[in-house]
């Protein structure tokens, strides 16, 4: 071979390499700089910023001649057009995020997007003296690109059961004392409410011993009380207070050194409240307050001695039970 191909032979192969290291050289510099993401109008960077941290994006339009990313929306979802910098471009359609668990994983799939595709490098045929087919190894085939996040359906617990007033009957009892009136005396009242919701309309009744009357213990006067009524108004629910009105009236037994002396009926109008415990909303303990008002003066006269007017308001607490019974 003469002097002067084989100076031609060097200055080829002299060549290649300097290619072979600008092109390194251009590769380094350019996956140096992050690639950047081009988020699509109306998207905050700052909700972003740390699924791009992660990924290693940087918000903004790509640079020139370096991998980047553009997120443009479509009618199917969203558009990625992923640029590797050297003249490849690639497009994937992915359903839009709706969480930061979702921003993440576009970040990290857009990442990917930007590698560029590694072809395996052909060396030339070395001449040989019979000419032959060059060989070309097939390149390998591009890696498939992830399938498209899925949408991510957020399970939400049923939530806890409201305690519902009760529909049907509602019975109470109770024991307590009363005071006003004909005096101090124990007493025992019953309910029965009907209504459906809160609301509820029904009959009571209600009873005390003989008690003294005016605190005058000389002629030991003394009165006993049954009476009745017809309630309506608000029923609690559950473990809810109960509020009712109602409008009855009493008949008062009234003795005298233990025999009879006077009986009388006195309508009455009553205000009552009621608030219960326990471990079941329709089967509680109960604590109540009322208060009562005579719609008519009542007078005792014993003998000749002048007529005494009775105090006309009264009021007492009772506690009880009270049974709750629903409708299937």
């Amino acid at each position: 071979m003469s002097r002067s191909a084989r100076c031609w032979g060097a200055a080829v192969w002299a060549k290649r390499a300097l290619c072979a290291l600008l092109s390194v050289f251009f590769a380094s510099v350019a996956w140096a700089v992050p690639p950047r993401l081009l988020l699509p109008p109306g998207e905050d960077p700052a909700v972003w910023a740390e699924a791009l941290m992660i990924a290693g994006l940087e918000a903004g339009p790509p640079l020139a001649a370096a991998p980047g990313v553009l997120v443009l929306r479509v009618a199917g979802g969203w558009q990625l057009e992923a640029l590797d910098g050297a003249g490849g471009r690639r497009t994937l359609v992915v359903a839009p995020p709706v969480s930061d668990a979702d921003r993440q994983e576009l970040a990290i799939l857009a990442r990917s997007l930007t590698r560029p595709v590694q072809v395996a490098a052909v060396e030339p045929p070395k001449p040989k003296p019979t000419p032959r087919p060059a060989v070309v190894a097939p390149a390998p085939p591009a890696p498939l690109p992830p399938p498209p996040a899925a949408a991510i359906v957020a399970v939400v617990p049923p939530p806890p059961p409201v305690e519902s007033a009760p529909n049907g009957l509602r019975l109470s009892i109770l024991s307590g004392v009363r005071a006003g009136g004909t005096g101090p005396a124990a007493e025992l009242r019953a309910g029965l409410l009907v209504g459906s919701g809160r609301f509820g309309v029904g009959p009571s009744v209600h009873g005390s011993l003989p008690g003294a009357v005016g605190g005058a213990a000389a002629d030991q006067r003394s009165a006993s009380i049954l009476g009745g009524g017809l309630g309506f108004g608000l029923r609690g629910r559950g473990r809810a207070p109960q509020v009712l009105v109602g409008l009855g009236a009493e008949r008062r037994n009234f003795r005298l050194n233990g025999d009879p002396l006077l009986q009388v009926w006195v309508p009455r109008l009553e205000l009552s409240g009621a608030g219960g415990w326990g471990p079941r909303p329709d089967r509680l303990l109960v604590t109540e307050a009322w208060a009562g008002a005579d719609l008519r003066q009542v007078l005792v006269q014993i003998g000749d001695g002048a007529p005494e007017p009775l105090g006309r308001f009264s009021a007492g607490v009772a506690l009880g039970v009270r049974l709750d019974g629903r409708r299937r």
